[in-house]
C-alpha cells in the first residue's frame, strides 16, 4: 500500500503542477500586449498599479502622552498612551500612501481609581475643552473598556479605540484631561489698554521690558503676563510667563541676531468653566 500511495501522490502533484502551468500560460498570453506596452512606454509603475496591494497596519507609533495629561483627583493616572491607526496602500511599485484612519488610547490607572472618563483635549490655555467623542465614534461607545487580561501588578488597564474611516483628527494635541473638573479657560483682554510699555530695548544679547498695568482692571489671583515672540512674521509664541504685577521689569537673555523678530507682552485673565 505504501508504494501505491506514493505513486498516487506523485500523479496528484504532477497534475496540479500541470494545471498551474496551463493557467500561467493563459494569464501571460492574455496580458502580453499590456506588459509590452507598459515597458515600451516606460510605464511599469502604471502596470504595477493594476496589481496594487492594500496593507493595513494598526496601532503604529505608540507614544506616551502622560506628561501633557491631567485628571480629576479620583482618577489615579499612572500612564496614558496614544496609538495612531494607519492604512497603508501600495498604489504602484514606487508609490505608497499612508492614511491615518483612527486612534487608540491605552490608559493605566491604580486599582482604586475611578473609570478614566470622559476624555478631553485642547491646544492651549485659551481654547475651550473638546470631548473626544465629538470628533469620532469610539468603541465601546460607553467609554474606555477595562481589560482584565492586561491588568495586574497594581495597574488597571483601559482601552478605547476609534477606526472610523473618515477620521481626520490625529489627536496630536498639547493638553489632555480625564474627568469632569476641567481646568479653566483663559480669556484674552486687549493688551494695549491694560499693559503699558514704559521702556523696551533689544540688543544682540537680550530684550529688556519695563512696564506697568492699568489700575482700572481688577486682576484675578493667578493672572499671568506672557512674554511672546514672533519670528519671521509667523505666529506668536510664549517664551516665558511672569506674574501680573502692577509694575515691573523683565529681561530675556540670549536674543539671537539674523532673524526678524517681534516681541510683546500679553495679558490673560482666568474664566471659570
Amino acid at each position: 500500500m505504501t508504494g501505491v500511495s506514493a505513486i498516487q501522490n506523485a500523479v496528484m502533484w504532477a497534475s496540479l503542477m500541470g494545471i498551474g502551468a496551463c493557467l500561467m500560460v493563459l494569464f501571460l498570453g492574455s496580458t502580453k500586449e499590456l506588459v509590452k506596452d507598459a515597458f515600451r512606454r516606460n510605464r511599469i509603475g502604471l502596470f504595477m498599479s493594476i496589481l496594487g496591494v492594500t496593507v493595513f497596519t494598526y496601532y503604529g507609533g505608540t507614544k506616551s502622552i502622560y506628561n501633557k495629561t491631567s485628571a480629576d483627583d479620583n482618577i489615579l493616572l499612572q500612564d496614558i498612551e496614544l496609538d495612531v491607526i494607519t492604512e497603508t496602500e501600495q498604489i504602484s511599485a514606487e508609490v505608497v500612501v499612508t492614511n491615518i484612519i483612527g486612534a487608540k488610547f491605552t490608559i493605566y490607572v491604580e486599582p482604586g481609581s475611578q473609570t478614566p472618563q470622559p476624555l478631553w483635549f485642547r491646544n492651549n490655555n485659551h481654547e475651550t475643552w473638546t470631548n473626544v467623542t465629538s470628533v469620532a465614534e469610539w468603541s465601546p461607545s460607553s467609554g474606555p473598556e477595562f481589560m482584565p487580561d492586561l491588568s495586574g501588578n497594581g495597574t488597571n488597564v483601559y482601552v478605547w479605540t476609534t477606526s472610523t474611516l473618515d477620521f481626520t483628527n490625529h489627536m496630536n494635541h498639547a493638553q489632555y484631561y480625564i474627568g469632569t473638573t476641567l481646568p479653566p479657560v483663559e480669556v484674552d483682554v486687549t493688551d494695549d489698554e491694560y499693559i503699558f510699555l514704559d521702556e523696551i530695548s533689544i540688543t544682540s544679547k537680550r530684550v529688556h521690558f519695563k512696564f506697568h498695568l492699568n489700575d482700572v482692571l481688577t486682576y484675578p489671583e493667578g493672572t499671568k503676563i506672557a512674554i511672546q515672540r514672533n519670528v519671521e512674521n509667523t505666529t506668536w509664541e510664549d517664551v516665558d510667563t511672569i506674574d501680573a504685577v502692577p509694575a515691573g521689569q523683565y529681561n530675556w537673555n540670549g536674543f539671537s541676531v539674523g532673524k526678524n523678530s517681534k516681541w510683546r507682552l500679553h495679558l490673560s485673565i482666568v474664566k471659570e468653566n
